[in-house]
């Protein structure tokens, strides 16, 4: 039990970090897509819903 304990933790930490990298990445590629093209049009509309898919 004393063993499992650790792993445990240490796993759900790793998985919370993980979860929050990810979100930060997808919020900076989603405002360098606003920046970069600020005008709406149907291709830059598609690159941006597949960046997000993505």
């Amino acid at each position: 039990m004393p063993q499992l304990f650790p792993m445990n933790w240490l796993i759900i930490s790793v998985m919370i970090l993980f979860m929050i990298f990810i979100i930060t990445i997808n919020t900076f590629f989603i405002k360098m897509n606003y920046f970069q093209s600020p005008s709406e049009n149907k291709t830059n509309k598609n690159k941006n819903k597949f960046s997000f898919k993505w």
